[in-house]
């Protein structure tokens, strides 16, 4: 604000206006598949996304999330697609997860469900007792239980035919479960770890 120059006889004027418009950013679809829908825990998969619109090819970066957890984020390539790697330590269930897109210059932010089905990994069981044993002494079945993409963890199970005989934890790995009771009848037993 300033005064007129004639003493205020006048009135008073502004200066240094400027005038300016508010842009309005576009709506930009993303949409979103999960490439290897259900994937297995310990292999990296990946989700796709395709981020478009009205106003030309989105650019940009998306972003991958669980809950406020970030899994991981892409830059979109020129015909506005991105491939975000699921990490294979992601546990086995469903995922409800978010994609979201960062906006640019044109396009406005977006987020985007999905979900993510990842499948227990196969193992593998080895296990070892010794070959002979007395009727009714307690004597130990050792296991171990390998996977790939981590260390099983849970319970062992060793039955006697159909009966449960014994059960452990496993730590790193592996176990030792003692059958406490032993084998009540002699003759030649099979047992079964599970």
């Amino acid at each position: 604000m300033g005064r007129d120059g004639c003493g205020g006889v006048i009135g008073w004027y502004v200066d240094n206006v400027k005038a300016g418009a508010c842009k309005t950013l576009a709506a930009a679809t993303v949409a979103v598949v999960d490439a290897t829908e259900p994937s297995t825990f310990g292999s990296a998969s990946s989700v796709n996304v395709t981020v478009s619109g009205g106003s030309g090819v989105p650019t940009g970066k998306v972003t991958l999330k669980e809950g406020t957890i970030v899994l991981g984020s892409a830059t979109l390539d020129a015909a506005g697609k991105a491939s975000v790697g699921l990490p294979a330590s992601l546990a086995a269930g469903t995922h409800s997860l978010s994609v979201e897109y960062a906006g640019d210059s044109t396009y406005n932010t977006k987020t985007q469900a999905v979900t993510a089905t990842v499948n227990k990994a196969s193992s593998t069981t080895t296990a070892s007792a010794p070959k002979k044993v007395t009727a009714k002494k307690k004597f130990d079945v050792t296991a171990s239980v390998a996977a790939a993409g981590g260390t099983p963890t849970g319970t062992v199970q060793v039955y006697d035919g159909s009966k449960l005989i014994g059960t452990g934890t496993l730590a790193n790995g592996t176990v030792t479960v003692t059958i406490t009771k032993g084998l009540k009848k002699t003759g030649k037993h099979t047992l079964t770890v599970k």
